[in-house]
Order: C-alpha cells, then sequence, then structure tokens
C-alpha cells in the first residue's frame, strides 16, 4: 500500500501544476491517463456503477450514536 501511494504522489508532484490538489490533478488529466502514468493496471473493479449508494451509504459525515 505505501508504495503505491508513494508512486502516485511521485507521479503527481511531476505533472501537477503549481498549488493543484490531487484530485484536481486527476480531473484535469482524466482517468485514462491517470492509470497510463502511474503505471497501475485498470481493471473493471474500478468502476463504480452502483446507483443506489446514496440510499444504503452515509450521505452525511455527522457522527450518530445509536
Amino acid at each position: 500500500m505505501v508504495s503505491a501511494v508513494k508512486n502516485i504522489v511521485e507521479v503527481y508532484a511531476k505533472h501537477a501544476r503549481q498549488h493543484e490538489r490531487i484530485g484536481e490533478w486527476i480531473n484535469r488529466t482524466g482517468w485514462e491517463r491517470f492509470f497510463t502514468l502511474t503505471g497501475i493496471e485498470f481493471t473493471d473493479k474500478h468502476i463504480d456503477d452502483f446507483s443506489l449508494a446514496t440510499d444504503t451509504f452515509r450521505s452525511t459525515a455527522q457522527f450518530k450514536w445509536g
């Protein structure tokens, strides 16, 4: 895990604009180029197509005791 994150951060640092966040860099370059630059193999497991996620996941950051 550490080596994967280190790889992503190093590629980001090399290709990002000044003061650009990682998410902004990914949105600007696109996911296809992100996977190409980082050398991460793209699989169908990377696609989040669960359309009812907002109904089943907590959609707030507020912690609730319960």
